[in-house]
């Protein structure tokens, strides 16, 4: 069975957010760095990948706003505190 094509997007709502994202490997542990940008507030950017899941490492999470195939999936100001940087967070999308 072909697996699922999502599209998964990176918004910075109100500040800039350094991000890398990683695909699973094939453990579903962190693998492949798919992508490494400084969006600045106000951009973003879309991965379209057929995956379920994807690895994050942020600066900034408090401004990232995430969203799988239109849908919101965690909005800005959810995920960490100012001046932290979010390490390593998995995200699984229910298929």
């Amino acid at each position: 069975m072909p697996a699922v094509l999502h599209s998964f997007r990176f918004e910075a709502v109100s500040d800039a957010v350094g991000m890398q994202v990683f695909l699973p490997d094939a453990n579903g542990k962190k693998g492949e760095l798919r992508k490494e940008v400084l969006l600045q507030g106000g951009k973003s950017f879309t991965i379209n990948e057929a995956v379920d899941s994807l690895w994050i490492t942020c600066g900034n999470p408090v401004a990232l706003r995430i969203s799988v195939d239109g849908q919101v999936v965690s909005e800005a100001g959810s995920l960490g505190s100012v001046g932290k940087v979010l390490r390593d967070y998995h995200f699984q999308i229910n298929p």
